[in-house]
């Protein structure tokens, strides 16, 4: 038994190596004053992404707005193989059996209220990288949600003080990574899986809890570069 955790611990450390070894290469260049210089990236890189989500509700939610298409914008800030971003989805299209509206019930009148409504999340997450041969790499993180739902009609929007749903997620990148002309850059495509904890029977109780998110789109990776020290 100890020899099959000897054995992983050891594959593991092999991944993570290969990946800063091949990330950290030294490239010779030119300075501003046209010398030859030899440059290296450093530990710190930031990105930014872009693209588009279908979201697979829980029979209870989806029972009033179906499963939506959200679009995907983010950034993300590196060290070494760890990451920590901000991701914003905001829903873009309902699918074509999505009712459009959202009940809440009033209290003055005892009635439920139907009315549309939009939804708009935001997530902060953090993972860390395995990159692999071939530039692909597999990137495991969670994150914590914050979801709003904003509704169409102000005088409504005016009358409700809606809760707020706060929620948790887990979920997978697989990253097919491209070098750049430009030293320490990269074009990545990208497929994130995801499986949230949204807590939307917060705003109301026939609403249901989970979702599922499979996200297409891609990415521009830079790492900070600096002249070599001997």
């Amino acid at each position: 038994m100890k020899k099959s955790y000897l054995v992983f611990a050891l594959l593991l450390w092999s991944v993570i190596s290969y990946s800063q070894i091949s990330r950290l290469k030294s490239k010779i260049g030119f300075d501003k004053s046209g010398n030859e210089t030899e440059f290296e990236v450093t530990d710190f890189g930031y990105g930014l992404h872009a693209g588009g989500a279908y979201n697979f509700y829980d029979n209870k939610t989806s029972r009033f707005i179906g499963n939506t298409t959200s679009a995907v914008f983010g950034t993300s800030f590196f060290y070494r193989n760890f990451f920590a971003g901000i991701e914003l989805k905001p829903v873009v299209r309902y699918s074509e059996e999505q009712k459009e509206i959202l009940f809440f019930i009033d209290e003055d009148f005892g009635q439920n209220m139907f009315f549309k409504s939009n939804i708009f999340t935001t997530q902060i997450f953090a993972g860390f990288s395995y990159h692999l041969a071939s530039d692909i790499s597999f990137e495991p993180y969670i994150g914590y949600l914050n979801n709003n739902f904003y509704v169409v009609e102000d005088s409504i929007q005016d009358r409700f003080d809606f809760n707020k749903a706060r929620g948790l997620t887990a979920g997978l990148v697989i990253s097919k990574y491209f070098k750049l002309k430009t030293y320490g850059e990269y074009f990545i495509i990208y497929l994130d899986n995801n499986f949230s904890y949204s807590n939307f029977s917060n705003y109301h109780p026939s609403l249901g809890n989970h979702y599922y998110s499979v996200e297409l789109g891609i990415a521009l990776k830079k790492w900070f570069v600096r002249k070599k020290n001997y």
